[in-house]
């Protein structure tokens, strides 16, 4: 987790490809949601994500977020 502006705290996570698709992403984010909500004044978090990432994006779903906007940070394109 980390602030990703003014009023939202970013939560996520980074896998090389040898790691992808066993499930990791899912669990470890789903115990930083659940602890962030438990543990911290949080009234929601966000993801970002990049448009070509497919993966992520259902993976983010499963976690129970949607897509609201496309928004670009750091001068990169991302779906939020």
């Amino acid at each position: 987790m980390r602030r990703y502006d003014e009023n939202d705290v970013e939560v996520g996570v980074c896998l090389f490809g040898f790691s992808s698709g066993k499930g990791i992403a899912g669990e470890s984010l789903g115990a930083a949601i659940e602890f962030g909500f438990r543990r911290l004044p949080l009234r929601r978090l966000v993801c970002v994500v990049r448009p070509t990432n497919i993966r992520s994006q259902k993976a983010m779903l499963r976690l129970g977020f949607s897509f609201t906007v496309m928004t670009e940070h750091l001068g990169i394109v991302f779906r939020f």
